[in-house]
């Protein structure tokens, strides 16, 4: 043996001179022997160009279970960006199950910490992180920031407004982002509202909580949920590009909006609905509007006027 390797010596570090700096290897055989070699004898990367490649061993004898160590070794590939075929190895899990279809709603609103222990933990002054995706929103119609939802109510309920949740929503993308409100445009689309925050009435009450929760702070599905996990409502938002933004002409000349009534006989003549006349008629269809939610001034069959 020491005369045939001295006879026809194996050439084993001029081969790994060979190997790219930044190359992954990967040995594949029943006791991974040359990991640590590998390792030793790889082309060190040159300064400021790439970072050393990886070198992993599929199996090491003695160290256990082997299906465990397998598993684990393609797990550190999959962190590497290696996309594997898991069907190949565990047909049970079909790939169309993952990942979830589109629509599958959150886990994470059903998911409570534990509290029932107490610690002490150090407060070094940091604000609360804005880029986290979900925020807890505590309404309380006793204080001057909410005490507007007052004037909405439908059936002699106070109902949290519909636009109020999309406007929680749009605040909460503006944050994760790092921008002001009124600087980021966004887009909603398929919004559903499916279950409305009603308030009690009286002494003591008029309090509700629910949670906000965005995908990413580049947009996508959103939802509001209660603290038990019912859903409120949900949909996607997306932030808009300013080249993307329509401008819109809402000067005292535009069609849209208008600062004061036409002076124009034809126009007066026409049939014109007050402000008392508006919610009269909306009262006896049960939306039972007070303070910010009555902004109509007047209507008439030719334009509207705020």
């Amino acid at each position: 043996m020491l005369f045939r390797s001295i006879r026809d010596p194996v050439q084993f570090y001029g081969a790994t001179r060979q190997i790219p700096a930044n190359a992954m290897v990967l040995e594949i055989s029943s006791h991974s022997l040359f990991v640590s070699i590998l390792r030793k004898s790889k082309p060190a990367p040159e300064p400021n160009s790439c970072t050393a490649g990886p070198v992993l061993g599929l199996i090491r004898r003695g160290n256990g279970n082997c299906r465990r160590q397998f598993l684990k070794c393609v797990g550190n590939l999959f962190q590497l960006g290696y996309n594997l075929d898991l069907n190949a190895i565990q047909r049970e899990v079909p790939a169309s199950s993952i990942p979830v279809p589109i629509g599958t709603r959150m886990i994470a609103p059903l998911i409570r910490w534990d509290h029932s222990q107490t610690f002490e933990l150090m407060d070094y002054g940091f604000a609360a992180c804005a880029s986290s995706s979900e925020t807890r929103i505590d309404v309380d119609l006793n204080k001057e920031e909410y005490a507007y939802v007052k004037g909405h109510r439908i059936d002699g309920r106070i109902l949290f407004p519909a636009a109020g949740y999309l406007e929680l929503a749009w605040g909460k993308l503006a944050s994760m982002r790092g921008q002001q409100q009124e600087n980021t445009a966004v887009e909603f689309r398929d919004v559903c509202f499916e279950n409305p925050i009603i308030f009690r009435q009286g002494a003591g009450v008029g309090t509700a909580s629910f949670e906000i929760a965005i995908a990413s702070r580049n947009g996508g599905v959103f939802q509001f949920t209660t603290p038990e996990g019912l859903v409120l409502v949900r949909g996607e938002i997306r932030p808009l590009n300013p080249e993307d933004v329509l401008e819109m002409d809402l000067g005292a000349g535009s069609p849209l909006l208008r600062s004061e009534t036409p002076e124009s006989e034809e126009v007066r003549a026409d049939i014109c609905l007050s402000s008392e006349d508006v919610y009269k008629l909306t009262r006896l269809a049960s939306f039972e509007y007070d303070g910010i939610f009555k902004g109509i001034h007047s209507i008439n069959f030719g334009s509207m006027i705020f």
